[in-house]
């Protein structure tokens, strides 16, 4: 069977197109999106810069992400790279109780970074107001399961920001769109199905500027995706975009879906977020030989990371 040479088995559905394309470097990990240009962390654990597509190319190593006492030890890389409009920000685990880890704040013009513990680390979302908010167990000197807050400074200020109305099992997938939309969510018992809720900018703009907490039942955040098949979110525009697939039998993952949520922000003061219908950007044909891997959004820009065997290539989409 033939694959189209950028989307794979992959079909466009509604007005979604491919803009641009183009092969990733051997060694690409995590990615991200700052101030136009692309960024990964590579399997040696270098922060570099990706360039822009069409042409991806690895720049020289900015830092480590490792903290110097953990590069000796066996470290999983985090599955994103956030920025805030300053700094960038990425994590790591390592094996032990607690999945202990570090997420390292970093500016990329000079390779300044800050190293912060921060066990559980799985995704993390950088805000305008140059906070970040960590997904995890931990921060700082903070433990508890639910979203974190940094606010980068000489050092930067942690705080535990919401627990999670969800039965927690583990963390979960954080994103928020251009117009401020917090949606964040973790995996829960008893199935381990991961579930994201969006939260309002009012709901927790105001804690993390004075770095206390607040709390959320799950009538006050509605669910935007949920279930055993949710693979990946990022955002785009006001929306938010979520990545449906799982693994077969062999553990081999597959992707069989990419949807568009819209998402409507309302009112003043106290503000309300109301979730519209799932719109089908990509569908997967049914042999599935091409995979997202990861999704990053940022404002208005959409890329896929896709992988059959063709290779390991970014895919940028205009839903």
């Amino acid at each position: 069977m033939a694959l189209d040479a950028a989307l794979g088995t992959f079909s466009l559905r509604g007005t979604t197109t491919v803009t641009s394309s183009g092969a990733l470097p051997a060694g690409t990990s995590a990615f991200g999106l700052h101030a136009g240009q692309l960024y990964t962390v590579t399997t040696d654990r270098q922060l570099r810069r990706l360039g822009m597509l069409p042409s991806l190319a690895l720049g020289p190593a900015i830092i480590d992400v490792r903290a110097p006492a953990d590069r000796d030890a066996g470290t999983f890389l985090g599955s994103t790279i956030s920025s805030n409009g300053q700094q960038l920000l990425t994590g790591y685990t390592k094996s032990g109780a607690g999945f202990p880890g570090i997420v390292a704040v970093v500016e990329p013009t000079d390779g300044g970074v800050e190293y912060v513990t921060a066990p559980g680390n799985y995704t993390t979302v950088g805000l305008p107001s140059g906070a970040f908010i960590i997904n995890g167990t931990g921060l700082g000197s903070t433990a508890g399961n639910g979203l974190f807050a940094l606010r980068p400074g000489t050092p930067s200020q942690t705080a535990l920001l919401a627990t999670f109305p969800d039965p927690f099992g583990a963390s979960g997938y954080t994103t928020a769109t251009a117009n401020g939309v917090l949606i964040a969510g973790n995996s829960r018992t008893p199935d381990y199905s991961n579930v994201v809720r969006a939260l309002a900018p009012s709901a927790y703009l105001g804690p993390i500027a004075s770095g206390a907490s607040f709390t959320y039942q799950a009538g006050d955040a509605p669910i935007v995706a949920e279930g055993d098949d949710f693979a990946d979110l990022t955002s785009f525009g006001t929306d938010a975009i979520v990545v449906r697939g799982g693994y077969d039998a062999m553990f081999n993952a597959f992707t069989t879906r990419v949807e568009r949520v819209p998402l409507t922000l309302s009112g003043s003061g106290t503000q309300t977020v109301t979730v519209g219908a799932a719109q089908m950007l990509l569908e997967n044909g049914p042999l599935q030989c091409t995979r997202v891997f990861a999704a990053i959004g940022s404002g208005t820009d959409l890329y896929l990371g896709l992988s059959d065997r063709q290779g390991r290539r970014l895919v940028k989409l205009n839903p």
